[in-house]
């Protein structure tokens, strides 16, 4: 399995940025896993972003190909609207299981977070979850996005326990920001609670205009993004770095940027 998350960024104005978070062990039992698996997916022409967990090799193909297809302008009209991308995403994703080995076919979750609004602030997103059992067969429904900066969903294995950390880390100092969120999630992972989740954190989302953002996460395994470490810090200035505390970074030094918000841990937090 794995840990999931997906929160808003909420300012005086209104929405302004939307996030998946996720771990990247990919587990064959309790005892055997590999920690680079990619888990997130984010469009580079659009600003939309995918995440899943539960089954691996199903839905990381399916949503590999899905966004190749959106950044090719091949999936829907850059005008379609959330409920018209749903639809076409969910039609594909069925499609695809369908003609998947039944023998091989478990259960998965797909979390779907897009922008209909450019450049306007409040931002408008939109973010669907998609699940699939052999008992209970499909479901999908739209989430409702918050009106303050939180933990909208957990899922997975380590969701249960993703929360726990989030309402520690909500009734802190740094409660209601989005680093409050992201570094609890990273806190999460720290802790080693669920045997299922591990690896290092990944990040994708989009602000209020643009495409969305694959980020690049510092921490103490170096620099990695997507699961997997980042061989030269010195030509990955073009990518957007952040570490455990959401500090905006430089890759070449691993330190926050000069001129990035200061995020310190709360006192009153320990170590997880």
């Amino acid at each position: 399995m794995t840990t999931l998350i997906c929160w808003v960024g909420v300012d005086s104005r209104g929405p302004t940025s939307a996030y998946l978070a996720s771990d990247s062990r990919i587990s064959w039992d309790s005892a055997t896993g590999w920690n680079h698996g990619q888990k997130l997916f984010a469009a580079r022409t659009r600003p939309e972003v995918f995440g899943y967990c539960g089954d691996v090799v199903f839905p990381s193909s399916v949503l590999s190909q899905v966004v190749q297809m959106i950044d090719s302008g091949l999936l829907y009209d850059k005008n379609a609207g959330p409920e018209l991308r749903l639809a076409v995403l969910e039609k594909l994703v069925r499609a695809g299981l369908n003609a998947y080995p039944a023998k091989f076919r478990n259960s998965f979750s797909v979390l779907y977070c897009l922008r209909s609004t450019e450049g306007k602030t409040p931002a408008t997103f939109h973010i669907a979850q998609i699940d699939w059992s052999a008992s209970s067969g499909w479901e999908t429904r739209w989430l409702d996005v918050p009106d303050s900066s939180g933990l909208l969903v957990a899922l997975g294995s380590g969701g249960n326990l993703a929360r726990k950390w989030n309402d520690v880390w909500k009734t802190s100092d740094a409660g209601g920001t989005s680093r409050a969120v992201f570094s609890g999630f990273c806190d999460h992972l720290r802790s080693g609670g669920d045997p299922r989740t591990g690896g290092p954190p990944q990040l994708v989302g989009m602000y209020r205009k643009g495409p969305a953002k694959t980020f690049g996460i510092v921490s103490e395994r170096g620099l990695t993004l997507l699961g997997l470490p980042i061989p030269d810090p010195d030509i990955a200035v073009d990518v957007e770095w952040r570490n455990e505390l959401f500090e905006i970074c430089d890759p070449r030094t691993s330190r926050r940027t000069a001129d990035a918000q200061v995020h310190a841990r709360p006192g009153s937090l320990g170590r997880p």
